[in-house]
């Protein structure tokens, strides 16, 4: 058993033991609230599981996650008042905030090189990038042609490793302009092509790795795995912060939600599904 799949039975069992506890416990009634969440998809797997046991305590308020907005997709559905909650890759700027938004770092994540498990790749270097991305590098060591998923160059993660790594900001540039790389502009379609792609090589979120389940296989970068671990002690490079968006004129239930956030039990889901505390690694 590798360490993504411990985690996320250990953390799937966690949840599942609150929820059966909670259900034994209090009355059945329909729920007489729904809280929805959107935003970024790095991190809708996670807040799922959040969403499922904070449902087991409070059985009166639905928690609904969305499908992937992203990030400025997801802020602005806050401020129409078409969802609840946001979650962000990045931190908010003022303009949207002067919208009546509020917004709190929760967690942070590594984001992952990744490929397909059935993939003999383990681990790669930051030469490694550089000769793939700008092209010098086509084939994997058995010959086999590698095929790049990249993300939109003004996605935040793209943007996070030219500015973690700029020696690499040339050869994404180099790479978006190939023909025939494949450029997904969501978390989920990026994961889903590089499930199916034994050759393939693309980045996405820990987290989304660990809380959905996803057959890839995350590689070591420069010799360093990404965990929750090695972001907190900074030896992992590339590490994102998510933040939690809400209007401030709040409802008691809303508020209960983004109270539970902060809550022990949060923190162990988080901790179990490939996230660092706030101010670590970031």
């Amino acid at each position: 058993m590798n360490q993504s799949t411990g985690l996320r039975r250990r953390t799937a069992q966690f949840v599942g033991g609150l929820i059966a506890a909670a259900v034994w416990m209090t009355p059945q009634w329909a729920a007489a609230e729904t809280l929805t969440i959107s935003g970024t998809g790095g991190d809708l797997g996670a807040m799922q599981m959040v969403g499922d046991a904070f449902q087991a305590l409070h059985p009166d308020i639905e928690v609904q996650v969305l499908p992937s907005l992203g990030s400025v997709g997801g802020i602005r559905a806050v401020v129409a008042g078409a969802i609840n909650f946001s979650i962000s890759g990045r931190v908010p700027t003022d303009e949207e905030l002067a919208n009546g938004l509020s917004t709190v770092a929760y967690a942070t994540t590594a984001l992952a090189f990744v490929a397909a498990l059935d993939g003999d790749h383990d681990s790669l270097t930051t030469e490694d990038l550089i000769d793939i991305y700008s092209g010098t590098m086509l084939t994997w060591q058995d010959g086999e042609a590698i095929r790049l998923v990249l993300r939109p160059e003004t996605d935040t993660d793209t943007i996070l490793i030219k500015n973690k790594i700029p020696e690499l900001a040339e050869s994404l540039a180099a790479a978006a302009a190939r023909r025939g790389v494949q450029i997904e502009t969501s978390d989920q379609h990026a994961a889903d092509r590089l499930e199916h792609m034994p050759e393939g090589l693309g980045f996405v979120s820990l987290s989304l790795v660990i809380s959905e389940n996803r057959a890839l296989k995350v590689l070591e970068l420069d010799g360093v795995l990404p965990s929750t671990e090695t972001i907190e002690n900074g030896t992992y490079p590339l590490v994102k912060t998510f933040h939690f968006v809400s209007r401030q004129d709040r409802s008691p239930a809303e508020q209960s939600f983004l109270d539970f956030l902060h809550s022990p039990v949060v923190l162990e889901i988080l901790a179990n599904t490939g996230h660092g505390l706030v101010g670590h690694g970031a």
